[in-house]
């Protein structure tokens, strides 16, 4: 085996929340029994759509009132504020943060106008059921439009080809609503947005052809790390997110959200503004790379349910035409040649994860034309997830899996990554731990090593902290 030579480790420590002992817009309570409608929902595997966003910079905004919406007109920033006591206004900055203007604004609610967009000639804004239309120079109401499907339309973004405007409403009551910009109709009702998002901005750059918006969030005025989430505008699916964590405090509060292209302080670049209500400030996050949505195979297409093997599914892997599925311990094939959205049951091998009396099979791998389970015992009455044994299947013939070796490695396996020559595991009760096997093409394994983890150039974690509380293992090279 190949010396084990360096490894870098990453640890991201949870953060302690504070309460919050500052006035702040109090988030409307879920509704029971609540229902998300019109296919609102997110499409894939979060983990799969999560990358970690670029904080260009931040300003810190000279007031002290809540910064709720921001837009930019000509690369001035216009951000409206509120302290919950009706002393609402707007500001003027900057890409420097340097402050020119304040005016109060024409509201009489506690909060006054909260997300803002602009329509090519006036500011968008709202603080009940209707958006108003405000001059960007004298910042006096021009004309409203009615819609009283959200009051009010906390969330706002214009989309010029269109002429519509979207409007969201915060709190789990309020719908995200495509209207017409002109009349306020409804033209769509998308039904209740994932995430609950505060600020919202139209995005026609970082997936050319498809009318785009973003989100705020990080579930309100919790610890969660601050998100954008981009939703396709023609199903309202969730098809990217970028992640703050570590960039921004965990508990920052979101508000407003606009986009622009190629401010001059970022040429090139696709920037998001978001303010922050807590910690009053506005930040500039780069999207550019924000790529394309998830390929449609990712979709929920066909669901079924009633396998014909009785028991629970612990893991599946395809090895067309079938999909192995371990069920309460056994191996069951499934037949996808025909429909892969209606797997027809083929058989089910109950020696599978059986070499040993009372276990069963857990979870399943595939590399090459071999099969890999980790084992679980005593099963069903013992832990499941205490499996310490590996056991190795050839699928030459993928109808027929034959057993081939297994190997003991004395803990229980947490994960499991594999490569040409070995298979890397983490356990669940071992600090620090990694084991190493050895896999041979006729199937045989061994243990190799096991050995505890340390930083490069650091001294060892400390042994309360197991590797599979890591947040990322980033490099291992050997």
């Amino acid at each position: 085996m190949k010396k084990l030579t360096t490894l870098l480790l990453a640890v991201i420590m949870g953060m302690v929340s504070v309460n919050h002992l500052v006035a702040q817009e109090k988030r409307p309570d879920s509704p029971a029994n609540q229902q998300e409608i019109s296919g609102f929902k997110d499409v894939g595997s979060t983990k799969d759509m999560l990358k970690n966003g670029v904080l260009l910079d931040s300003i810190q905004l000279s007031t002290n009132r809540d910064p709720q919406g921001v837009t930019v007109i000509n690369d001035t920033i216009i951000i409206v504020s509120g302290d919950g006591a009706g002393n609402n206004y707007f500001d003027t900055y900057d890409f420097a943060g340097n402050h020119y203007r304040e005016i109060k604004e024409a509201t009489t609610s506690k909060w006054g106008y909260r997300d803002l967009a602009f329509d090519g000639q006036y500011i968008l804004a709202s603080d009940d059921s209707t958006i108003k239309k405000i001059d960007p120079h004298t910042f006096a109401v021009v004309s409203s439009i009615t819609n009283a499907e959200n009051n009010p339309h906390r969330g706002l973004a214009y989309d010029p080809g269109e002429n519509v405007i979207y409007s969201t409403n915060w709190g789990t009551g309020g719908h995200l609503l495509k209207i017409n910009a002109t009349t306020g109709a409804t033209i769509k009702n998308y039904g209740y947005p994932t995430g609950s998002p505060y600020g919202i901005a139209f995005d026609p750059y970082t997936n050319p052809g498809m009318a785009s918006l973003w989100f705020t969030y990080n579930k309100g005025f919790s610890s969660d790390p601050f998100m954008l989430r981009r939703v396709d505008t023609t199903n309202a699916r969730v098809n990217y997110l970028f992640d703050f964590k570590g960039q921004m405090p965990d508990s920052c509060r979101e508000g407003g959200l606009e986009i622009i292209n190629s401010p001059t302080a970022f040429p090139g670049k696709v920037v998001a503004l978001a303010t922050d209500q807590k910690f009053k400030k506005l930040y500039f996050i780069d999207i550019s790379n924000a790529g394309t949505v998830l390929p449609a195979a990712l979709e929920l297409t066909d669901e079924f349910e009633g396998w014909d093997a009785v028991g629970e599914t612990r893991s599946m892997v395809v090895n067309y035409p079938y999909l192995y599925a371990i069920e309460s311990g056994n191996l069951s094939l499934y037949d996808i040649s025909n429909n892969p959205g209606q797997p027809a049951y083929v058989k089910t091998d109950s020696t599978i994860g059986h070499r040993t009396a009372g276990y069963g099979g857990n979870k399943i791998f595939k590399y090459g034309d071999k099969l890999f389970i980790t084992v679980t015992g005593p099963y069903p009455t013992g832990n499941k997830d205490d499996f310490t044994t590996i056991e190795s299947y050839s699928i030459a013939d993928p109808a027929n899996p034959e057993y081939l070796n297994k190997v003991d490695v004395n803990l229980p396996i947490k994960h499991a990554a594999f490569d040409g020559n070995y298979i890397f595991l983490t356990h669940a009760d071992a600090a620090n731990l990694f084991s190493v096997v050895k896999w041979y093409a006729d199937g045989t394994m061994e243990l190799v090593h096991q050995f505890q983890v340390t930083a490069k150039d650091e001294p060892a974690y400390p042994t309360d902290i197991k590797i599979d509380e890591l947040y990322h293992l980033m490099f291992l090279s050997y």
